[in-house]
């Protein structure tokens, strides 16, 4: 998993293949609740990037996406939006976003 800062920099990693942009914040809980749940999904899916963003620092790019809520997630492939999700949702729900991407 990598951390990118600026929307630009963001913007050359996610132009090719399929990345799940997982949105953030240290004082979240339902952020930690679900952090093991990415960390499964980076191990069941090598071929795609996992790029995360802790919102109080990188505003410019949760404002891009529209995060209003925490935790969030977005499925990007070659750098087009897919699938958005906020909230706690379960694994299977971001699995089939990955699968369907993936298979695009």
């Amino acid at each position: 998993m990598e951390e990118v800062m600026n929307l630009e920099d963001l913007q050359k990693s996610i132009a090719n293949g399929v990345t799940l942009l997982d949105f953030f914040a240290t004082w979240c809980g339902p952020c930690k609740m679900i952090a093991p749940v990415v960390n499964e999904i980076s191990t069941e899916f090598p071929e795609l990037k996992i790029i995360k963003f802790d919102v109080d620092k990188a505003v410019e790019i949760a404002a891009h996406y529209g995060v209003r809520t925490i935790p969030a997630f977005v499925v990007v492939k070659d750098g087009e939006t897919l699938d958005q999700f906020a909230g706690i949702v379960n694994k299977a729900t971001i699995v089939n976003a990955l699968k369907k991407a993936l298979e695009q």
